[in-house]
């Protein structure tokens, strides 16, 4: 199993393994380009015949998108490539594959329906507007986290979700019991 050694915005010079989603599939026929996505951006993985082994192109022929994948390879300088550099893989190991087709589309092309949305909660939050409202959420919960603390306030955590937790075990326990604690 290929263990991760950098994110897509760390990606400088050398060797790298990089794990992520299959954004997207480009088909030339001699020259197949996948984008992968993790939590930090894009790169572009480049496989080209005569350049990468031919066992790599019977790796990713079944991929489809939001596969889960490692690579390793190496980064190579290309000025119409994502952030100016690709990556030529010399391993690909595919980790997870994706339901087909997927119950909604990621890419934000086609709007889905909030029940949808909610439904399937894992995929939505990998669309990027999403995501982004998590993080600006995040922050604004790290300033006031900051704020108060410098102001010697201190957070307390009361274990009011865990005597609901208890109503609801109790209320349901009913469900659970054997025919011989009933008779």
């Amino acid at each position: 199993m290929l263990k991760r050694t950098h994110y897509t915005d760390e990606i400088k010079t050398g060797e790298v393994v990089l794990s992520g989603w299959v954004k997207k599939i480009r088909d030339l026929g001699r020259v197949k380009f996948i984008i992968l996505r993790d939590c930090k951006g894009i790169t572009q993985i480049t496989f080209k015949k005569g350049i990468v082994k031919d066992a790599l192109f019977e790796v990713i022929k079944g991929l489809g998108q939001e596969d889960i994948i490692s690579v390793r390879g190496n980064v190579v300088k290309r000025e119409n490539a994502p952030k100016g550099m690709e990556i030529i893989p010399s391993e690909v190991e595919v980790v997870n594959k994706a339901i087909r087709p997927l119950p909604m589309d990621i890419s934000g092309k086609i709007e889905s329906n909030l029940d949808i949305r909610l439904d399937w909660r894992v995929l939505d939050l990998r669309r990027p507007e999403t995501t982004a409202i998590f993080k600006v959420q995040a922050k604004i919960v790290e300033a006031i986290m900051k704020f108060l603390s410098e102001k010697d306030f201190y957070k307390c955590l009361l274990p009011v979700s865990w005597v609901q937790l208890q109503r609801v075990v109790q209320r349901y326990s009913l469900l659970f019991t054997s025919k011989k604690m009933l008779s």
